[in-house]
């Protein structure tokens, strides 16, 4: 625009042109302005346009593996309580292609079982696991701690096939989980993670997401276990109170809460509950308070399920199997340690100890120092 006036001028001191026409020269720059913004700014769509087609195409011509594809053509899962997911269960086999039957849950074989798996997340990258071997039995209650960055918590993902081991297997029943759908296994774990997914609708929908046909007794039953119906008292909630996006209404002891009555919920279908760091915005009466809670619920979960299971003079007696599910308990905080039937112990990727509360509290290691840890903890 500058240019443009600088030679109109210079045209009207010669002589040349008017000071009309240095109006009009104004003007015309002034209406091309704006266009020529627009202009450039469609130039840089189109170039960014033109990377992110980049992007899809490498996306869709990435080679699917035979397991996604087998996924991908599975028919939609049946319900929990169908012929197929009481009498056997699906996997994959990657060699031929076919399909295994997983058995049901069996006393005799462990729900859960971790045989040398180590893990890292690149080649390059350093062992966040290194030969980790352990069982979860059915109906038993197994503790993993350690300190910050011991990978605890990778190995947790490592259950849901969040991730895949980089060196041996996780077994679910028996089976490995790489030879089973991830609808599969999924359905059959109740995970509770430090940072809950809270979705921007009412409390019953975000409580009953992973069992949408649950009763109100039931929803009710799992609000009052975690200790989330004095929150109800308190701020005037309700079961159909809107949480807004991520919870933004709640607390995040409340949120906590929140995913702990979900995965409660879904202690009648599910064979293994994971309590990752489940409970560390909670207060040490409220942690109490719940792990008193679902020490109930499982109580009566094994007798409604001994009560299901007795033979009667018309019926086969079911296979021998769990009666509650198994709980896998990740956690700095020792108070639901000390109720584990096994407490397993990870320092450096490494399972370093492995007992019970008082065998591992009377020995000088690892478990020890976290145990006086928390005692300083308490006492400051």
């Amino acid at each position: 625009m500058g240019v443009a006036l600088a030679l109109v001028a210079r045209r009207v001191c010669a002589g040349q042109a008017t000071f009309g026409d240095v109006l009009m020269v104004q003007g015309l720059v002034q209406q091309l302005w704006a266009p020529m913004q627009f202009l450039g700014f469609y130039i840089r769509q189109a170039r960014q346009a033109l990377v992110d087609l980049e992007d899809a195409q490498r996306l869709l011509s990435r080679e699917v593996s035979p397991l996604e594809l087998a996924e991908a053509g599975d028919d939609e899962p049946e319900p929990m309580g169908s012929d197929r997911s009481s009498e056997a269960r699906q996997g994959h086999d990657r060699a031929t292609g076919s399909f295994l039957l997983l058995p049901p849950a069996s006393a005799q074989i462990p729900v859960l079982e971790f045989r040398s798996v180590s893990f890292r997340h690149q080649d390059s990258a350093p062992w966040v696991l290194q030969d980790v071997s352990f069982s979860v039995e059915a109906g038993s209650r197994v503790a993993l701690v350690g300190s910050s960055g011991s990978g605890k918590s990778s190995l947790g993902r490592l259950v849901p096939r969040l991730f895949d081991p980089t060196a041996g297997s996780v077994l679910f029943n028996g089976m490995d989980l790489r030879q089973l759908r991830l609808s599969e296994l999924r359905r059959r774990l109740a995970v509770v993670s430090q940072d809950a997914a809270v979705f921007n609708t009412s409390l019953r929908q975000n409580i009953a997401y992973g069992r949408p046909k649950s009763s109100r007794e039931e929803l009710e039953r799992a609000v009052r276990a975690s200790g989330l119906q004095r929150s109800f008292e308190k701020l005037d909630l309700s079961l159909d109170t809107v949480v807004g996006e991520r919870g933004l209404r709640l607390s995040g002891g409340e949120r906590q809460r929140l995913a702990l009555s979900r995965a409660l919920l879904r202690i009648p279908e599910a064979e293994l509950l994971i309590l990752d760091e489940a409970t560390s915005a909670l207060d040490a009466s409220s942690e109490k308070q719940f792990l008193d809670a679902l020490d109930v619920l499982l109580r009566r979960q094994a007798a409604q399920n001994q009560k299901a299971a007795a033979p009667t003079a018309t019926t086969i007696p079911p296979p021998v199997g769990g009666t509650v599910p198994a709980l896998l308990a990740i956690t700095h905080r020792l108070a639901l340690a000390k109720q584990a039937d096994e407490i397993l112990v990870l320092e450096g990727g490494r399972l370093v100890q492995r007992g019970s509360h008082a065998e591992l509290a009377a020995k000088q290691g690892c478990y020890a120092r976290l145990l006086d840890a928390a005692c300083q903890a308490e006492q400051s």
